[in-house]
C-alpha cells in the first residue's frame, strides 16, 4: 500500500493528514495568484 502513487488514491486526504501537511508548509498554491496581482497592481 505504501507504493501507490498518488493517482492511484481514491478517496480525499483526512483532515488530519491536510493539518499536519499545512503545518509542515506543504500548501498547495496556484501559480497564477502572483501574477495576477501584479496585473491588478500594475492596472491600479
Amino acid at each position: 500500500m505504501a507504493d501507490q502513487d498518488a493517482q492511484d488514491r481514491n478517496l480525499p486526504a483526512s483532515p488530519k493528514k491536510i493539518e499536519r501537511s499545512r503545518a509542515d508548509g506543504q500548501l498547495p498554491r496556484s501559480r497564477d495568484l502572483p501574477h495576477f496581482a501584479m496585473m491588478v497592481a500594475g492596472g491600479a
